[in-house]
């Protein structure tokens, strides 16, 4: 099977099974244009799609722009999100995060951080690693984890089933996967005229329980100076373990 999207729909009645979904959301994009679909799994009809472009990388957050596509989308189709099941949305600097209120009932200690997706992957999850190794997590050292998927014949990539993350919990202790994505992008900077760049470092970070596949959270923004990782990165996992303890659900802001 392919992680691609195109699915028959034996494919995906598998896939559902596996990981335990009714529905099944496929995107792809690039740096202007993204799109989303919904997939019944079991007879892999598409149930909905959106997509959005923008006229340059420098004009809007395509993320946020594709967020509130969804969720118009979903307000009229008839989709509603109970109040307690809502996200809890943050910001911190330039990274939007949005939070599983689920996590309040989860304690995650032990966690392992893949490689991300991307240019620099593995420096990336390893300046993810050591700040939630300062945060207070156990963390599992990058070679010690390539060791576990390769006894276990997982790829580092991500896609692997609920069977194969009981697996990892129980003998192991892995309570959390970090996954990652992350790539250099032409990054509107201050103090450039309307034509100016700066080069940066544009990512999306998420963690996941083992134990159910459950999201907990998910994150998404950029880094445009060089050793801005290790202001934002602390203010972020410092900010989502506030909340995880009972913080307030409303919207709240860092600066």
């Amino acid at each position: 099977m392919s992680l691609a999207g195109a699915t028959s729909a034996e494919q995906s009645a598998k896939i559902g099974e596996l990981l335990g979904a009714d529905g099944i959301v496929f995107g792809s994009g690039q740096s202007m244009e993204h799109s989303i679909k919904l997939v019944n799994a079991k007879t892999a009809q598409t149930l909905w799609s959106v997509s959005a472009r923008t006229k340059s990388q420098a004009q809007m957050d395509l993320p946020s722009m594709m967020s509130a596509t969804v969720d118009k989308k979903l307000k009229k189709l008839g989709w509603k999100v109970k109040d307690e099941e809502a996200p809890i949305s943050l910001e911190v600097g330039r990274i939007k995060v949005f939070i599983n209120p689920h996590i309040r009932k989860v304690k995650i200690q032990k966690v392992a951080v893949l490689p991300f997706n991307g240019e620099n992957g593995e420096i990336w999850a390893d300046k993810v690693a050591n700040t939630l190794l300062k945060t207070g997590y156990d963390v599992i050292e990058r070679s010690r984890i390539e060791q576990i998927f390769k006894e276990q014949k997982l790829s580092l990539t991500g896609a692997i089933t609920q069977a194969d993350a009981d697996k990892l919990l129980q003998l192991y202790g892995i309570q959390g996967m970090i996954f990652g994505n992350g790539f250099g992008l032409a990054l509107a900077s201050r103090g450039t005229s309307a034509g100016g760049y700066s080069s940066g470092y544009k990512f999306n970070v998420k963690l996941v329980n083992m134990e159910n596949g459950e999201l907990l959270w998910s994150a998404y923004g950029n880094i445009v100076s060089s050793g801005e990782d290790f202001v934002l990165f602390p203010k972020l996992f410092k900010k989502i373990d506030e909340t995880a303890s009972g913080a307030s659900k409303k919207f709240m802001k860092l600066f």
